[in-house]
């Protein structure tokens, strides 16, 4: 017998059934299902008339298939808020580098800086090794405030040496730290008279869009020691 796909008169109720076909090759006949698959708990490889023909209205399998459709919606709604990205606590802390300045005119070089107790170098023209960092809150506040602490001496006399302690002045203060959205380092500016900035930025000092001074004019690591220009 040739290749043939029928329904033979004598085949089973449930063979006749609609998605139901009996194939035969070669003298041998296999029974072949067509399955539908339906999330609406009325039995998930029934066709439609065999739904109907367990008690199953179309209205019914409608009404659950719309409960099912709006169960699936929410579920998924749920999905979408679960894999949102959450927002930073505003509590939560990044570390940024601290580049120290020293802009006072005077002969006297900073030898120290340190800022909430951690030591962040000296101060310079703005370049040189980072030592240390501060901790700042992802999201600015009013009030925030680091303390800076700073040891300035004054040059030394080759002729007139004198130790450390009086050579050298500590100076602490509170200093509020000026308002950042995006940060790639703090610069701190140590200006006259004791006055300190602490500028988180994503720019540097030299760049038209930094909100603070410029590099410092004075290069005090390249002035000769005292003394040696009355030797010379």
């Amino acid at each position: 017998m040739s290749n043939v796909a029928y329904t033979p008169k004598d085949a089973p109720a449930t063979v006749a059934k609609p998605g139901r076909v009996l194939i035969c090759r070669n003298g041998e006949c296999k029974l072949s299902l067509k399955f539908g698959v339906y999330f609406d708990g009325t039995g998930n490889n029934q066709e439609l008339g065999d739904r109907a023909e367990d008690g199953y209205s179309r209205t019914d399998m409608a009404r659950r298939s719309r409960w099912f459709a709006t169960a699936g919606v929410a579920l998924f709604a749920l999905a979408l808020v679960a894999c949102a990205p959450k927002q930073p606590d505003p509590d939560a802390t990044f570390g940024s580098s601290v580049t120290a300045m020293d802009h006072d005119p005077s002969d006297t070089f900073v030898r120290n800086v340190f800022v909430d107790g951690t030591w962040v170098g000296e101060a310079s023209m703005g370049g040189g090794i980072v030592a240390g960092g501060i901790s700042l809150p992802y999201r600015w506040r009013p009030g925030l405030t680091a303390v800076v602490r700073w040891e300035r001496c004054d040059r030394f006399d080759r002729n007139h040496p004198v130790p450390d302690e009086e050579a050298c002045r500590w100076t602490e203060k509170v200093v509020p730290i000026q308002k950042y959205e995006r940060v790639g380092g703090t610069w701190l500016h140590l200006l006259s008279d004791d006055e300190v900035l602490i500028i988180p930025s994503m720019v540097g000092p030299g760049h038209p869009a930094y909100p603070g001074p410029d590099l410092p004019t004075k290069d005090f690591f390249h002035m000769p020691p005292k003394g040696k220009e009355q030797t010379q």
